[in-house]
């Protein structure tokens, strides 16, 4: 029992070794993006889901006499994706929708959040403002190109 704990115990040392060794910050051939890069392109990724939820769900108040879906299964949308999880909420008649990792330890950003202005903002500004927390709860705006 012992000698089967010391075996299992060397080969996780052993692969824990190897993984540490393998693609770290300091291969030549690969780089890793620093945190303000990876929180844009996160922010961006986030951005595309949060902006195609909310056209559909003003698509659906448009199309159903300014009523705002109660649901996101009322659009016909899952609230679960493979990487990420949608909300939809509602406060005096405006729509938020927020959009997080499944994931968000492996993040620079867990969530962000944008309402009906993304629409706007995108077609006259060219970019969108939304509201992003990071894994650890701070909160940040960042502008996210259309």
């Amino acid at each position: 029992m012992a000698g089967a704990r010391i075996r299992l115990l060397a080969a996780g040392l052993l692969g824990a070794g190897l993984l540490a060794g393998c693609g770290g910050e300091s291969s030549p051939g690969r780089s890793r993006p620093a945190a303000p890069e990876r929180a844009a392109a996160d922010a961006e990724r986030l951005g595309r889901e949060v902006y195609d939820v909310v056209d559909r769900v003003m698509s659906y108040r448009t199309s159903h006499r300014g009523r705002l879906p109660r649901s996101l299964r009322e659009l016909g949308l899952d609230s679960l994706t493979p990487a990420t999880v949608r909300r939809l909420a509602q406060a005096a008649g405006r729509p938020s929708v927020t959009v997080a990792f499944r994931r968000p330890a492996e993040r620079a950003l867990a969530w962000c959040r944008g309402t009906d202005d993304v629409l706007d903002e995108a077609t006259f500004e060219g970019g969108f403002t939304l509201v992003c927390a990071d894994p650890a709860g701070a909160v940040d705006t960042f502008r996210v190109p259309r």
